[in-house]
């Protein structure tokens, strides 16, 4: 009788992992139509370009991902050996998720340019760790040709360099996401409802953050526990559609986000306009007759002070276009 080998906790893994990210990209691809259709006339036309190399990259690592796919069910199928070694699409995989973390790593750092008022420091840190991250991701795609088998993958060269690189990658989601939090409280103006506005995009990229740091965190400890299982290369296949699905809802959310900024401009501006009519029309002077025909002046006076520029509508812009 032949031995059985279980395949669920190598090959299996990696397959549920490939599964999922499929229908991550059915979203991504519902994202960015909806994208156009929202923000076309809003965004300049390199964002638009962004959006759609994001979605073209997206679109490359699923095919690739799908060629896995077909050898290990059809050409390959029932090989043992010719599926447990990488070819040359599970090479390229790993060179084109490395371009989609750098690509979204380097639209934050923008946001934080503009946030953090140039900070060169800031930014310059940011940046670095993207690039680092790249670079070492590069690398992980030579050795994953040097080194096609997986078990020969985990010497220790590539065992350093690859869970570097995830290292990487989770510390500048994290440094990321703190950043922008911290920026962003740092500019509450003390006005309830555009506080509230703030306090739900703190909370947008707090989630967003938080979700890719902890993939990336996974994925390393199930490669340096659980090297052999090939459950770090299912969270690894993920990954890049986390990191654009991420991009694209920031993108999507302005929308939503920017209609509460007008409706919490007007609400409030209409509160302001009745008190200041109403205090205009019961104001007496010292000889107790009323001064309605101030009235008009007043109001106008002091509804431009009402908003400030800056305050919250010139805030609410920032945070949004950034």
């Amino acid at each position: 009788m032949s031995e059985t080998i279980d395949l669920r906790p190598t090959n299996g893994a990696a397959l549920i992992g490939i599964f999922i990210s499929t229908a991550m990209y059915g979203f991504t691809t519902f994202q960015m139509f909806n994208y156009y259709q929202l923000s076309w006339h809003i965004d300049s036309w390199w964002i638009k370009v962004f959006v759609f190399y994001i979605w073209s990259l997206e679109t490359v690592h699923v095919f690739l991902l799908c060629d896995f796919v077909y050898r290990f069910a059809i050409a390959d199928f029932g090989n043992i050996v010719a599926i447990s070694v990488t070819h040359t699409a599970d090479d390229v995989t790993t060179g084109i998720t490395a371009l989609i973390v750098l690509s979204v790593h380097l639209f934050y750092t923008r946001r934080l340019w503009i946030l953090s008022n140039k900070s060169v420091i800031l930014v310059g840190v940011v940046g670095l760790l993207a690039f680092a991250h790249f670079g070492l991701e590069m690398a992980v795609m030579a050795l994953t040709f040097k080194f096609p088998d997986f078990s020969q993958f985990h010497k220790i060269t590539a065992f350093s360099t690859y869970t570097a690189s995830l290292a990487l990658a989770a510390g500048d989601d994290i440094i990321i996401a703190v950043s922008l939090c911290y920026l962003l409280y740092t500019r509450r103006t003390g006005v309830r409802k555009t506080d509230t506005l703030v306090n739900r995009i703190i909370a947008y990229t707090i989630t967003t953050g938080a979700l890719t740091s902890v993939v990336d965190i996974a994925c390393l400890l199930c490669f340096v526990a659980l090297p052999n299982a090939l459950i770090y290369l299912a969270l690894y296949d993920i990954a890049p559609n986390l990191y654009a699905n991420s991009l694209l809802a920031m993108l999507n959310a302005r929308e939503s986000l920017q209609k509460a900024s007008e409706v919490s401009t007007a609400t409030g501006s209409l509160f302001a306009l009745s008190e200041l009519r109403a205090r205009a029309r019961t104001a007496i002077d010292n000889d107790g007759q009323h001064r309605a025909q101030d009235g008009p002046d007043v109001v106008s006076s002091k509804i431009a002070f009402a908003y400030p520029p800056g305050t919250e509508s010139g805030l609410v812009d920032t945070v949004l276009d950034a």
